[in-house]
């Protein structure tokens, strides 16, 4: 076979074989980040309620809660860490490009002199020598490890700090029933054995929810269209404040 006759039998792709598999890896990194997303959400959300129970020694399993409550609850207690985080990343960003960096070129190219020290500064730490291929890709590998690692850590941190959120609020609620700061728009009438009882709402799950006596301390498991409170009170005392702060 000639170099002619095999040229010839070497077809390029079509363009809309190479565009579909483009679009094809397109949706399975958008899938695998989505469910990335969904699993982060649903992790937070887990570990700020199991926070929030330790205190009060609430069984999880009575309060369970399905998925839509867990991914949203996940993804409302995110906004406000995320938001400082690329807050503070975008304020590092900007001083980085608009300040740092041009006063450091601008002192590189300043003199010759300071160009040869940073060379020597360069040299000094990261050496002359080129690095073979294999060791180029040995060091990747150690760059990659260090990746995963620096990312398993960073969700371990993250668990921790809405774990400790949860038990903040747990402790907030422990202080406030023993401090008797407890108003009477704060309980709910729940009827337990045929009895009425004053509670204070603690947590809701899917199906059930749970309560607590501020006078006997006792915590009640009760079905999640078994209380009630009074909406209209409550209403008119946000009028009456309104209209009391108006002008």
């Amino acid at each position: 076979m000639t170099a002619t006759q095999a040229q010839q039998k070497v077809h390029p792709l079509p363009l809309r074989q190479i565009f579909m598999t483009t679009q094809r890896s397109s949706l399975i990194d958008s899938a695998v980040a989505l469910a990335v997303i969904t699993a982060f959400f649903y992790a937070i959300s887990t570990a700020y309620y199991d926070g929030y129970f330790q205190p009060l020694l609430l069984d999880p399993n009575v309060l369970d809660r399905n998925v839509q409550q867990s991914l949203y609850r996940g993804f409302v207690i995110s906004l406000e860490p995320a938001t400082k985080v690329l807050f503070i990343y975008t304020i590092g960003c900007i001083l980085y490009s608009h300040f740092l960096l041009p006063r450091f070129n601008g002192w590189i190219r300043h003199s010759r002199w300071n160009k040869r020290q940073f060379l020597k500064q360069k040299h000094f730490y990261l050496g002359k020598r080129k690095d073979p291929k294999i060791e180029k890709s040995q060091k990747k590998h150690t760059l990659t490890a260090c990746l995963y690692f620096g990312v398993f850590l960073a969700l371990i941190f993250s668990l921790m700090y809405f774990e400790n959120k949860g038990k903040e609020l747990a402790f907030a609620d422990l202080k406030k029933i023993e401090s008797n700061a407890i108003q009477p728009l704060d309980l709910i009438t729940v009827k337990i054995d045929d009895k009425p009882k004053q509670l204070l709402s603690l947590m809701c799950g899917a199906r059930n929810c749970a309560g607590i006596d501020p006078n006997t301390k006792i915590i009640y498991y009760f079905p999640q269209n078994g209380h009630s409170y009074q909406f209209i009170e409550t209403q008119t005392k946000l009028i009456s404040s309104s209209a009391e702060k108006a002008p």
